[in-house]
Parts: structure tokens; C-alpha cells; sequence
């Protein structure tokens, strides 16, 4: 494989370098072309772990990150706004007074935007999005189904819960 076949990408807020990232882009598209985007993603990761190291925490992220690259590589448009949103990490810190409450209101609120939850590929309310991926959507989830989600993502027990509505 030629040196200069590594492309540089965004996964989480970081660039990463992958190996052969156009090829298996090529090959997705010549075979894959109009498949659901979640098979399209699965097919992009199982492709690029077979020569790039993708640690097992972070296969999401790559995931959303090689399956970017691919609505860019077939002429997708992509919300540049929409990807820096996915790669936020938004904290209310503070021990619930006013201001806080305030704060998690105002942040919320630009959350709620019918285009911002339309990028996410949601389609029912309320939706629940942790790293950039809609996790669960259509009912909410109780604490103790939030507090598993959080620790499969994180790998240990989530002893307390951040105020959830």
C-alpha cells in the first residue's frame, strides 16, 4: 500500500489518519449504493478496522466520522454546522441553582430546533443524543435506562445521574 494512501480525518474533535479511506470509500459506493445509512456505517467501520486500528471505546465515533466522509465522497451535502453540533460535549456544571437552571434552559432550547433534530435522523420525540448518536428516541428513557446507556458507553457503573426531565 502506497504511503501517501492515508487520508486524515475528524473523530471526535480529533484528526486521525486512516489507511486507504478512498478506496474503501470507492468500494462502498460501487457496491453499497442506496443502503440504509446504519448498514452503510457498519460496512465503512468493518472495512476500515481491517487496516486501520480502531479501538473498540471509539468505534462509534469512527463510525459517524467514516459515514460523513462518505455522504461527502458521493456528492451528499453536509451541514458543516451539523458536525461540529455532533461533535460537541455540553456540560451544565453547578449545584442546581437559578442561573444553572437558566443556563441548561437556554442550552436546550437551540437544542430543540425542528433542523437541528431533523440532522440527527430522528424522527419521533422525545430523542435522547449522547456523542453525536441518537441513542433512543420516541418515549423517554427512565433514569435507570440513562444511567446503563452512559455506563455501556463509558465501561463502569454511573453512580449519579445528571438532572434529566
Amino acid at each position: 500500500m502506497p504511503e501517501d494512501d492515508i487520508t486524515q480525518v475528524k473523530v471526535g474533535g480529533r484528526s486521525v489518519g486512516l489507511t486507504g479511506l478512498k478506496r474503501i470509500l470507492e468500494e462502498t459506493e460501487r457496491h453499497h449504493v442506496g443502503c440504509p445509512e446504519r448498514d452503510v456505517e457498519k460496512i465503512l467501520l468493518n472495512r476500515a478496522s481491517e487496516e486501520n486500528y480502531i479501538p473498540e471505546s471509539a468505534r462509534r465515533l469512527y463510525g459517524a466520522a467514516l459515514l460523513r466522509e462518505y455522504k461527502k465522497f458521493i456528492g451528499e451535502k453536509t451541514d458543516e454546522e451539523a458536525d461540529a453540533l455532533q461533535e460537541l460535549d455540553i456540560k451544565v456544571l453547578g449545584p442546581g441553582c437559578a442561573s444553572c437552571d437558566g443556563l441548561e434552559a437556554a442550552v436546550m432550547a437551540v437544542l430543540r430546533d425542528v433542523k437541528q433534530i431533523a440532522r440527527y435522523g430522528v424522527m419521533a420525540t422525545p430523542a435522547l443524543v449522547i456523542n453525536g448518536r441518537a441513542v433512543c428516541a420516541g418515549k423517554a428513557p427512565s433514569k435507570e435506562q440513562i444511567k446503563a446507556r452512559l455506563a455501556e458507553l463509558v465501561g463502569r457503573s454511573c453512580e449519579k445521574i445528571v438532572k434529566t426531565h
